[in-house]
């Protein structure tokens, strides 16, 4: 039986490192294809800290196999982790727009916004990093990133207070009763001081009222405001998509604290998230009852551009 055991043993370590193959295989054809000049660019991508994402689709770590791959058949030495050297990332704010640099960009890889968010990850750590792009410097490289995110934002965000007009909601998700009764509205803004993370543009609270037996008012405070992640929870959400050709961000709010608001019905607290997407270009509404034994927490998010976590209050 033991050398049965060990042919066994042997099949599905074969199998498992096909996968894997399979894995760095398909990571390294995006690399090839996305980017321009990959050896340049792994160069890069090796000699710095090698733990966060650079293209959508594929982890640090399988970036990290597919690039020593690609050195190694094109016979350039692979760096160790944070020993390539050369400049400190500076931070989006102290650059300013150069359409020159992100044309230069654009030529050298097909998801610009995806190395973006990389580059602007490696600035807060501070660490070094070559170029990622030929006949660049760093700098120069974050002065062309700087033309694809948005102002800075003032030191103020808007507080939105709905003047209802009222419809039944009748959803299967919702978990209300018959005589739940859901209102949405246009708002008015007023200002409240909060603090946003650099690029993202200011959002409101947002007050959505509904009837039960009695006028009543569910108000979503803005908790939390981050880039490149967002919150996690155990519940299961409700989620609908804002197209950007179809909304801007206040319209986006009053319509994702709509959706909490008749996911939640009454006697419950709502949450929800709204996400910018940041290559699809489209906002994200998660909406859910905040559940009473869960654990919320930050999760990694690649694609996020800017999250907002409200909740009712």
């Amino acid at each position: 039986m033991k050398p049965t055991n060990i042919l066994v043993g042997l099949l599905a370590s074969t199998v498992a490192a096909t996968q894997g193959s399979n894995v760095c295989n398909e990571t390294t054809k995006q690399i090839t294809k996305h980017v321009a000049n990959d050896a340049f660019f792994c160069r890069s991508y090796l000699g710095a800290s090698r733990k966060l994402a650079s293209l959508p689709g594929q982890t640090a770590a399988e970036t990290v196999k597919s690039c020593e791959w690609i050195l190694k058949k094109a016979k350039v030495h692979v760096p160790a982790a944070n020993s390539g050297g050369g400049s400190i990332v500076p931070k989006a704010s102290t650059v300013q727009c150069s359409k020159k640099e992100l044309s230069l960009l654009k030529k050298e890889f097909s998801y610009v916004k995806a190395l973006c968010h990389y580059m602007e990850g490696l600035s807060k750590t501070k660490g070094k990093t070559q170029p990622p792009a030929p006949g660049m410097s760093v700098k120069q490289v974050m002065e062309g990133c700087k033309c694809l995110m948005p102002s800075s934002p003032s030191t103020s965000t808007g507080t939105t207070t709905a003047d209802a007009t009222t419809s039944e909601s009748a959803t299967a998700s919702l978990e209300q009763t018959s005589t739940d009764v859901v209102t949405t509205t246009s708002a008015s803004t007023s200002a409240s001081s909060t603090s946003l993370p650099y690029g993202c543009p200011l959002v409101p609270t947002q007050n959505i009222t509904y009837v039960f037996d009695q006028s009543q008012t569910a108000t979503y405070t803005v908790v939390s405001s981050t880039t490149g992640s967002y919150i996690s929870h155990s519940a299961t959400a409700t989620a609908t998509t804002f197209a950007l050709n179809q909304t801007d961000i206040q319209d986006a709010v009053q319509s994702c604290a709509t959706v909490a608001a008749e996911a939640v019905g009454v006697g419950s607290l709502g949450e929800f998230n709204l996400l910018w997407e940041d290559i699809a270009d489209v906002w994200s509404c998660q909406a859910w009852v905040e559940p009473t034994n869960a654990t919320e927490s930050f999760t990694d998010g690649f694609l996020v551009g800017c999250s907002y976590f409200y909740q009712e209050a």
